[in-house]
Order: C-alpha cells, then sequence, then structure tokens
C-alpha cells in the first residue's frame, strides 16, 4: 500500500513538472502583443540611387532613329550588363535590352539570342542559357519564354501579390515627397506588374483601384479635407484628383515653412539657453574651487549660489501656490496692482531723473548769468554816453 501511494506520488511529481513549462508558454502567448508584419516589396516606393557605372559595366550600342531605315541618323545608348541584382534593375534591363533590339532592328531569335548573352553575365547568364538548353532552338517565341525564366529567377518568390498588397496596405505617401513624384511613382511600379511572374496581360491595377490607394496613402488632414468639401475620388479623373491634392499641397507649404522657422528658432532659444546654463555651472565650479559662492539672501558663502540657495526655492514655491490658489477674479486684481505698481515705480524714477538733471543745470545757469552781468553794464555805460552827447 505505501508502495503504491509513493509511486503515485511520484507520477504526479512529473506530470506538474511537465506542465509548468506548457503553462509558462500559455502565459507568454497571452501577454505578447502582435505586431503587424510589413510586407518588403520587391520594388519600394523609393527611386534606387544611380549608380557610377565605369567603362567596364556597360556596353554602348549605336541605335538608328528609324530602324528599319539604315541611313537613318544613329544615337548612343548605354545598356549596363546584368549579373544578379534587385528587381527593379532587372526590370530596366529587360527595357534597355528591348529598346537595343528595337533600335538596331534585331527581329530574328538568333540574333536576339547573341545580343542577350552580351548583357547577361554571371548568375543571369547561366540561368539564361539553362533556359534556352531546355526550350531548343533559338525562335522569338523561346527567347521570350527564356527570358521569362530569368525574371523568374531573379525576382523573389510570390512578388506579384506582394507588390500588390504593399501597395494597397502600406503605401504612404513620404511627407518631403511631393505629389506629383508621388503619383509618378505609383504610375511607374504599377507599370512594372505586367512584367512580373506569371505574366499576364490584366495584372496592372486599374485606374479606380490606383484612386482609392492614392486616397489611403495620403496625409489625415488632406482626407478630412476631401471629406468636407465632397470631393470622391473614386468619381474623378486621374488628372482632377492630382490638380485637387496640388492645391492642398500649396496651402500647406506655408505652414511647413512656418513650422520649420518656429523649429529653428526653438533650438536656437534651447542652444542658447544650454550655453547659458553651461557658463553658470563653470562659473559655480569656479567658485566652488576658490570656496567663494554669492546668495542675493545669505551674501558671499561657501555652500551655494543665488540659483541652489534652498531658502528662495522654498519662498518661490510658496508664492506660487499662493498665486494658484486664487480665483481668476484675484489674479486679475493682482495682475492689476503689479501694473499699477509698475506704472508708479517708472512715473517716480522719471522725477528722480528731472529732479537730478534740473540740479546739474542750476549752477551752470548761475554761472552763465554772471559771465553775462558785465555785459549788461558795458551797455548801461554806452547809453549813457550817448544821452550826454545828445544834451
Amino acid at each position: 500500500m505505501l508502495a503504491t501511494l509513493t509511486n503515485l506520488l511520484i507520477v504526479y511529481y512529473k506530470l506538474l513538472t511537465m506542465a509548468r513549462p506548457y503553462k509558462k508558454q500559455q502565459q507568454k502567448d497571452r501577454t505578447t502583443k502582435h505586431k503587424p508584419v510589413l510586407v518588403q516589396p520587391p520594388i519600394p516606393l523609393e527611386r534606387p540611387e544611380k549608380k557610377e557605372l565605369s567603362k567596364t559595366d556597360y556596353l554602348v550600342v549605336k541605335l538608328r532613329s528609324v530602324p528599319d531605315d539604315a541611313e537613318s541618323e544613329t544615337y548612343e545608348v548605354n545598356v549596363p550588363y546584368f549579373s544578379h541584382g534587385k528587381t527593379e534593375e532587372w526590370l530596366k534591363t529587360l527595357k534597355d535590352i528591348s529598346r537595343a533590339l528595337k533600335g538596331q532592328n534585331i527581329t530574328d531569335g538568333p540574333g536576339k539570342y547573341r545580343f542577350a548573352r552580351r548583357i547577361l553575365d554571371g548568375d543571369a547568364l547561366a540561368a539564361f542559357n539553362a533556359a534556352a538548353t531546355e526550350l531548343g532552338n533559338e525562335t522569338n517565341d523561346h527567347y521570350n519564354q527564356a527570358m521569362q525564366k530569368v525574371t523568374e529567377h531573379v525576382l523573389p518568390k510570390r512578388a506579384l501579390s506582394r507588390q500588390r498588397r504593399f501597395m494597397r496596405r502600406q503605401l504612404r505617401k513620404p511627407f518631403k515627397m511631393a505629389m506629383q513624384t508621388f503619383v509618378a511613382r505609383v504610375n511607374e511600379i504599377n507599370k512594372y506588374l505586367d512584367s512580373f511572374p506569371p505574366f499576364h496581360d490584366d495584372q496592372k491595377l486599374s485606374e479606380e483601384d490606383l484612386l482609392e490607394l492614392l486616397e489611403f496613402g495620403l496625409p489625415k488632414s488632406w482626407q478630412n479635407q476631401m471629406t468636407l468639401q465632397g470631393f470622391v475620388p473614386s468619381d474623378k479623373t486621374m488628372a482632377e484628383f492630382l490638380e485637387f491634392c496640388d492645391r492642398l499641397e500649396m496651402t500647406e507649404e506655408g505652414g511647413t515653412e512656418r513650422t520649420e522657422r518656429a523649429s529653428k528658432s526653438d533650438k536656437s532659444h534651447d542652444e542658447s539657453h544650454k550655453k547659458r546654463q553651461n557658463r553658470k555651472r563653470s562659473h559655480d565650479r569656479e567658485e566652488s574651487e576658490k570656496g567663494e559662492f554669492y546668495c542675493e539672501l545669505h551674501g558671499k558663502n561657501s555652500t551655494h549660489s543665488t540659483g541652489e540657495c534652498r531658502v528662495l526655492k522654498a519662498q518661490a514655491k510658496k508664492m506660487r501656490a499662493a498665486y494658484e490658489s486664487q480665483t481668476p477674479a484675484q489674479k486679475r486684481k493682482f495682475k492689476q496692482q503689479q501694473e499699477l505698481n509698475a506704472l508708479v515705480t517708472e512715473a517716480v524714477e522719471q522725477a528722480m531723473k528731472k529732479k537730478v538733471r534740473f540740479e546739474d543745470e542750476v549752477p551752470k545757469r548761475t554761472a552763465k548769468r554772471k559771465l553775462d552781468e558785465p555785459d549788461f553794464d558795458h551797455f548801461n555805460n554806452a547809453m549813457s554816453d550817448s544821452d550826454e552827447m545828445d544834451i
């Protein structure tokens, strides 16, 4: 009986030990917040930076203005070599190859194969040759299929669904990007969609879908303006939508400039305040090294300055609390009293200045009068002499 009870206790303990990690995982799953997963699109909204190519990185191709006229004017185009890279780089390479084939009037399958092998290199060339071997004869149809095989090799899996999902759910107009640039970039990405696997003709988004995702990507303030003004993008054309957004953008440019100027002013104010604080700290540090501080209340001392005086801080805190506890009427009365005191103080100061100025001028006037007295005496003597002469 005792052995049976012991075995039951051992089994129960093992069950508890096994259940604890499961319970902890359940609690962790409940408390963990599920963040939305952002889709990384094959082609992002921001245009890639242009690479600086050397002469060994591209092929110079001479094209004719009229492809089927051997006597027409020619012009040169640089077609970069491609071995591996991002989605947009490959799609641009496809456009460059197509343009070069058209400009040189290369219409037969073997000629297209030869030109493609001149541009492709490395991994891309290996994928093209493998597809060419699998397809057989070098015809125009087989060339198109081989280039599609290279596209499937370069682009990530499910590229079309990821790109369309990004455009519909995550596309937002950046603050510093102009509306014209934003719409042009979205249209450019939309045209690329026909070159994505599985290479159907209807893979691009319609104009109605583009207007919907463009509206969703606008700032919230712009969407509110559309609602207030009764502007429904789905009922408008792309040109009308762009014109309306351009007007909103122009009205916000002034506010943006004022905001930037205000932020710069605040920044300069903060920097000047920090400089003053640093100067004060350095001065206090020097005084502390000397063992001398000065406080407006306690005078020279060896412990603190005016800004560090606890008595003054406590008094200021009490005065602040007393002011905050007053009613609005009492605050207005207090403010009026302060203004009256300021006026009285200013009037007294002006009167004192006048008094000092008058006291300074009195001796000068007396001295001037004394200097002028001989002149009057001379004038009186001259007048008496003239009277005697007339008699």
